[in-house]
């Protein structure tokens, strides 16, 4: 009666019907006996009606939402109107439910401890309790999930089939699958991603460095990040000129890309590259340092000081070359590194060591290059030194400043502030502008060039 009565119920969604629009078989009898039970409600008075087996009388019935109200209905292009009522008074009654199938009550009861599954992890499950098979499993999942107690990680949610077949959860838990990804089980995760989340985990990346830490190509690795991740709220914008230069990070809260089937795990398009970070774990004003930084040489405005700055080295290189072949150090050159790194994997530019005098005397002098190409403030030489004096080779231990035969010059494409000459001077540091490098290299080839000159052919041809 249970799976009949819900039929009526659901035809009667429309409004009051005569028995004989409920069902070919004793429908007179059954919405009767409904009625007695307190399925359904009636109207109060019978009324004459069309039937194939001629002119009859009998009640309408309705759902039970309609007892105590007046309600119009039509049949056969003859309007009706009646009120209705339950039978002797009584309450209205939910129809009788079936009796649940115990193999779908066990996998409820596994899904809702266990989180996202694979169907055979789900008999694997059951079977401590009850023994099933697996078809016997899969089928009372696919009634599971028409009944929508259960849902699937397939394509409409983003998932995909894996080699074990779908996940499976439970409806009111669809953070299940995200917490079986982020578990970084090998069944749910390709190696490439497994390593990709965690890399990320707790740390912010340029795409592009990512992609070489974890050997993967650009084109997956950013088709793993819409997939798993998504857009973080963030954007950035170049604002002022020369010296104020500088990019703003500007937070928007709107609709973003990506599925976020990880939540933790964003992604940032900063002027057509990607930032990858933790969301959870990554402080937000260590993040906003982080793409402000690296935004500025990302950006056109820096792309094109980059660009000056690697024609720079490019001139600063040829004026060492020449230094060297015409053998212009008045000191024995022993050995001349060129963008060394130290222990502290900080990179030098130019690296001299140099001997002084008669060799068995040892005496040894250092003359350590920083070449730059823009102009030259109190913060750049605070840095060069800072760096100088935490690289173990020419740290002196004892005082915590530098080695005394260390010699140290700043090599300036442009000009630098007064408060650049001050600390300057008062670390030791010798700054060496480009017209003294043009004068030297000038005197050597018989040759006039602007530093400039070679700037606005460089970046003209880009």
């Amino acid at each position: 009666m249970g799976t009949t009565l819900g039929q009526a119920l659901e035809v009667l969604k429309d409004g009051p019907k005569f028995p004989a629009q409920l069902g070919p078989r004793r429908p007179f009898q059954r919405c009767a006996h409904w009625f007695e039970a307190g399925y359904l409600c009636r109207s109060k008075s019978r009324h004459a009606f069309a039937h194939p087996s001629g002119r009859k009388w009998g009640y309408a019935y309705g759902r039970p939402e309609l007892a105590g109200k007046t309600v119009a209905w039509t049949y056969n292009g003859q309007e009706y109107s009646d009120s209705f009522e339950m039978y002797g008074g009584q309450q209205k009654r939910e129809p009788p439910a079936k009796p649940e199938n115990p193999l779908q009550k066990a996998i409820i009861a596994v899904l809702s401890e266990h989180g996202a599954l694979f169907s055979e992890e789900i008999c694997e499950h059951v079977n401590k309790v009850r023994k099933t098979k697996l078809k016997g499993t899969r089928l009372a999942l696919r009634k599971l999930l028409k009944k929508g107690v259960v849902i699937r990680f397939d394509e409409r949610r983003g998932g995909w089939k894996y080699e074990k077949g779908h996940l499976y959860a439970l409806a009111e838990s669809s953070d299940a699958f995200s917490k079986r990804l982020e578990s970084l089980d090998d069944k749910v995760l390709r190696p490439t991603e497994r390593a990709l989340l965690n890399h990320v985990r707790g740390a912010v990346w340029l795409a592009k460095d990512l992609r070489q830490e974890i050997a993967v190509e650009d084109n997956l690795l950013t088709w793993i990040l819409r997939k798993l991740g998504k857009e973080g709220p963030y954007s950035a914008k170049a604002e002022g000129s020369g010296n104020q230069y500088r990019i703003e990070i500007v937070k928007n809260e709107s609709a973003k890309q990506g599925r976020g089937l990880v939540r933790w795990l964003k992604w940032v398009n900063l002027f057509g590259s990607l930032v990858v970070y933790d969301e959870e774990q990554v402080p937000e004003n260590e993040l906003i340092d982080f793409l402000k930084k690296t935004g500025y040489w990302l950006s056109a405005e820096g792309l094109r000081r980059q660009a000056i700055g690697m024609a720079w080295e490019k001139q600063v290189e040829r004026f060492f070359n020449l230094c060297d072949k015409n053998s212009e150090w008045q000191l024995r050159v022993l050995e001349h590194r060129q963008r060394w790194k130290g222990s502290s994997h900080r990179e030098f530019d130019h690296v001299y060591v140099c001997q002084l005098g008669p060799k068995e005397l040892a005496l040894q002098v250092q003359i350590i290059f920083e070449c730059k190409a823009g102009f030259i403030r109190g913060e750049d030489v605070d840095e060069f030194y800072r760096a100088v004096i935490n690289e173990p080779e020419f740290r002196n231990w004892q005082s915590g400043g530098q080695k005394c035969n260390l010699v140290l010059v700043l090599v300036g494409g442009k000009s630098a502030d007064a408060i650049a000459f001050k600390k300057a001077s008062r670390m030791g540091v010798k700054i060496v502008l480009h017209t003294s490098v043009e004068d030297v290299m000038e005197r050597l080839t018989c040759l006039k060039e602007s530093f400039y000159k070679i700037v606005r052919q460089e970046t003209s041809s880009r």
